[in-house]
């Protein structure tokens, strides 16, 4: 075996002891991301509305801007903190793909959106991996970032300069939240297609190495 196979084999057996701790326990609790969408699109078209209607540096948007900041600041705090603190308290909290390179997570990915057939001795990391993105790992900080990036560029709306940097800046991050926003709708069909023995089965087998997994990212 040479030394870049031996690596990816131990990247893999590290994702793959993970994985099993993940399909061992309960699910984690799934985020209602279709509600919190919503609440971050409406007060997107508040923040931005109260801005195009009222003059700059008017008392209002800058009190609508202010609460949409906050609120953002708000979302990204509480995914951080519930991240950190589970992670301590329930180890199969933490990231299945964690371990892998950045080509290797890509392949996981697509193999849960369904593109590619994952080769058996990789399955177990990819329903890992779609259990925890159902749950909406991540979908609060994008969505937070979104309102506090968006509610920053309400208080320039009727300006120039600065303000497009910023709206650009709001423009990337959409696409950042619905990126995430799909992967998570992605990730809940995958688990829902599968039977649910095979989503519970820790499948003892040990991963019998690199040949497979080659073709899918390793």
């Amino acid at each position: 075996m040479t030394e870049t196979a031996a690596a990816a084999e131990w990247r893999w057996a590290r994702a793959d002891e993970q994985a099993r701790l993940v399909l061992a326990a309960e699910p984690p609790r799934r985020l209602p991301v279709l509600a919190v969408g919503a609440l971050v699109a409406v007060v997107l078209v508040v923040v931005l509305g109260v801005a195009l209607a009222t003059p700059p540096d008017s008392a209002p948007r800058w009190a609508v801007a202010v609460v949409g900041a906050v609120l953002g600041f708000a979302m990204v705090g509480v995914d951080v903190v519930r991240t950190v603190r589970g992670s301590r308290r329930r180890p199969e909290l933490l990231p299945v793909i964690s371990s892998l390179t950045g080509r290797e997570q890509r392949a996981v990915g697509r193999a849960v959106h369904g593109r590619v057939v994952a080769p058996a001795d990789r399955l177990r990391v990819v329903r890992a991996a779609a259990v925890q993105t159902a749950s909406g790992q991540g979908v609060l900080v994008a969505l937070g970032l979104l309102l506090v990036i968006g509610s920053v560029a309400g208080t320039g709306a009727g300006e120039t300069g600065s303000w497009f940097v910023v709206a650009t800046a709001a423009l990337v991050q959409l696409v950042s939240a619905v990126v995430a926003l799909r992967a998570v709708a992605a990730a809940r069909r995958f688990v829902g297609s599968e039977p649910v023995d095979a989503r519970r089965s820790s499948l003892s087998d040990r991963n019998p190495g690199t040949r497979s997994g080659r073709s899918d990212g390793s």
